[in-house]
């Protein structure tokens, strides 16, 4: 009897001892789940089961399913254009290729070099098949501009003129400034140019002729559309 104290005693001290190792366990074993802050793609596991590992030790990588981005080079004759866009709250999307998938310009890195200036698109849509570091064509659409028409690439002369039918069926030389590419309603690529003479109603000659120049007398082939 005279022993029976000492022993609960120590009996107490092992049962907090146990219940404390217990709790450190118990510590340890939350700490051991990791759980993601979002729904994403495992791309690499760093670990096996039962490896110890330290703090701060990579376990594996993953990417968000939401909010994967493109990035593409912009050249610097285009950069203020859709910056001015950009800061006027005008939506800027770019499709793929193959049209299955579709970015909204979001902003522009903070530096550039001579191949142009990073542009960083989000993706508006689901990511079907989207992985980082696939490449991917892309158009971007730029800004819509005013007093601007789409012509064939055959009606341009040089890098800045076409010719206009007069009414006396001569042609007559008129410069032109190139804004950029269109595409017609059946897809085929057309060249964007705006132009004092390019008024309502003005006759384009659209088929390219070598000795053309002002004054030549022309008979018109086709009074369609495509020659307008």
């Amino acid at each position: 009897m005279e022993e029976h104290p000492a022993r609960l005693q120590s009996l107490q001290a092992k049962q907090a001892q146990a219940e404390a190792n217990l709790e450190s366990t118990r510590r340890d074993a939350a700490r051991a789940s990791m759980v993601a802050p979002f729904d994403g793609i495992v791309t690499g596991v760093e670990v096996a089961r039962g490896d110890q590992v330290s703090r701060n030790e990579p376990l594996l990588s993953l990417y968000p399913i939401d909010g994967l981005e493109l990035r593409a080079r912009v050249p610097d004759v285009f950069l203020a254009e859709l910056q001015d866009a950009l800061a006027a709250g005008e939506a800027l999307t770019a499709t793929s290729a193959d049209g299955e998938h579709r970015f909204r310009l979001a902003r522009f890195a903070g530096t550039s070099d001579a191949s142009g200036t990073e542009a960083i698109l989000e993706l508006d849509g689901e990511p079907g098949g989207l992985r980082p570091g696939a490449l991917m064509p892309v158009t971007l659409e730029r800004a819509a501009r005013n007093n601007s028409v789409s012509i064939p690439f055959s009606a341009l002369y040089g890098a800045d003129s076409v010719y206009l039918l007069t009414t006396d069926g001569r042609m007559e030389r008129a410069t032109v400034e190139r804004i950029g590419e269109a595409r017609g309603e059946n897809g085929e690529r057309r060249l964007l140019v705006s132009g004092n003479a390019l008024v309502a109603g003005a006759r384009l000659i659209t088929t390219h002729l070598p000795n053309a120049i002002t004054g030549l007398k022309v008979d018109v082939a086709n009074t369609g559309a495509s020659g307008e």
